[in-house]
């Protein structure tokens, strides 16, 4: 379960990104449809959203697609195998012809041809974006505090069960 610092804090980052704003909705709705009590900020948080007290902050620029969970999933997965010590494999294809290996692949198309064989077209190019493209920092900062916070978590086993939204 989120704690109430955790909690606070995705709350905080939810006034300025809105994928962090979806995602503390997502969490609230997961949290009251599993009967569990949600802590005070997300209670507050929850109430406001319900009240219209608390708006969708604005996105710069163009406005995000439907998929935005779908892309912090990805930005995650990546980011564990990138920093797992038992996964010799490296993010992007300048890593390893950096390194002077000869992997056949990296974590980018890795994740790329398994989204794509479960239906959710993705290529190298869009986990590359998910990365280094300014117009995902929101992402990558919701990506980041799901990731210090516990809330995504990884395991060897798991990365093999993962399950995508349809």
């Amino acid at each position: 379960m989120l704690g109430e610092e955790a909690s606070a804090e995705l709350v905080a980052l939810a006034e300025s990104n809105p994928a962090a704003y979806d995602g503390a909705g997502y969490v609230s709705g997961m949290l009251i449809a599993a009967d569990l009590p949600l802590n005070p900020a997300l209670q507050r948080f929850t109430a406001e959203v319900l009240t219209g007290e608390r708006a969708r902050p604005k996105r710069k620029g163009r406005p995000s697609g439907r998929e935005t969970l779908l892309k912090v999933q990805q930005y995650s997965l990546a980011r564990f195998l990138a920093e797992a010590e038992d996964v010799d494999i490296p993010l992007g294809r300048n890593d390893e012809q950096a390194n002077g290996g000869d992997a056949p692949w990296c974590v980018f198309e890795a994740i790329a041809d398994a989204f794509t064989s479960a239906g959710r077209r993705t290529t190298y190019a869009d986990m590359k974006s998910l990365f280094y493209a300014p117009n995902y920092a929101d992402l990558r900062r919701l990506g980041d505090f799901l990731f210090r916070s516990g809330l995504q978590t990884y395991s060897r086993d798991k990365v093999l069960e993962i399950h995508l939204p349809r």
